[in-house]
């Protein structure tokens, strides 16, 4: 499925509740901020080892993946009241993210992307 597909999904379930009114971009940035931040607060406190395990459990792992569908729908409504194309924004991000950490620099590591420019 596409961008564009879930994209439309999403809109002709808000549509078929009038709930566009209430879609404003201020609105759904705060409610992915928070979806995401529940996402978050299901690794609080626990090591990466104890996360892997976690998401060993299909529970755990069900409950990760609402969350996550939970912060796609919004995003995705996001990025349509704000008229933004997000498969163009994203691939974009990519080609900056692909000058900013060079393969043969960034392998390996996560410094910020200004630690390559300097060498």
């Amino acid at each position: 499925m596409t961008i564009q597909q879930l994209t439309r999904q999403v809109v002709d379930f808000r549509e078929r509740r009038d709930w566009a009114q209430y879609h404003h971009p201020k609105e759904l940035a705060s409610a992915l901020s928070i979806e995401v931040s529940e996402i978050m607060e299901l690794f609080r406190f626990k090591t990466a080892e104890e996360v892997k395990e976690m998401m060993q459990q299909p529970e755990f792992r069900d409950r990760v993946g609402a969350e996550l569908a939970d912060s796609l729908f919004l995003l995705l409504l996001l990025a349509h009241e704000s008229g933004i194309d997000l498969k163009c924004a994203f691939q974009q991000k990519l080609e900056v993210l692909e000058q900013r950490y060079p393969e043969e620099q960034a392998r390996g590591r996560n410094d910020k992307w200004t630690a390559y420019n300097k060498q």
